[in-house]
C-alpha cells in the first residue's frame, strides 16, 4: 500500500426517475425480510435505511423507495428521518412492493408489472430537494 487510505464510494441507486417533479431514487431487493418481530423498521435491516437515506441525500431527493417483491402479509411503511435535533429532517425512505409472480411472457401479465411499477413512481410523488 502506497499509504494511501483512500477510496472512492460510488452511490448508484438501481433507479433513478427524472420528470418534471423532481427525481424519485429506487433500489430494489431481492431478498427476504427480516423478521416481522423487526416492527420498527418493518423487517429491513438498518443497513438497507442507511442506504437509501445516502441516496435520498446523494440525489437531492425528498424521498426514496425500496422495493421488493410482494409476498403475503407485505406490509407498506414510510419512514422519516430524524435530523440531530430529534425532528424529523424532511426526507423521507419508504419501502414498498410490487407484484412479480406473474408469467412476463404473456404481454398483459408484463404490462401488469410495468403498470405496478408506473403506480408506485405516481403514488410516491418526489418532493423538492430541502436545504
Amino acid at each position: 500500500m502506497d499509504g494511501d487510505q483512500g477510496g472512492i464510494l460510488n452511490l448508484k441507486p438501481d433507479i433513478l426517475v427524472e420528470g418534471p417533479g423532481g427525481r424519485l431514487v429506487i433500489d430494489t431487493k431481492w431478498k427476504r425480510l427480516g423478521s416481522l418481530t423487526q416492527r420498527r423498521q418493518a423487517g429491513l435491516g438498518a443497513a438497507d435505511l442507511y442506504q437509501l437515506y445516502a441516496y435520498t441525500r446523494r440525489y437531492g431527493v425528498g424521498r426514496s423507495v425500496v422495493l421488493f417483491p410482494r409476498v403475503p402479509g407485505s406490509v407498506e411503511r414510510d419512514f422519516a428521518p430524524l435530523a440531530a435535533n430529534g425532528e424529523p429532517d424532511g426526507s423521507g425512505v419508504v419501502l414498498r412492493f410490487v407484484h412479480l409472480h406473474r408469467n412476463l411472457r404473456r404481454r398483459a401479465e408484463f404490462r401488469g408489472v410495468v403498470d405496478d411499477l408506473a403506480a408506485q413512481v405516481h403514488a410516491t410523488t418526489p418532493h423538492q430537494p430541502h436545504p
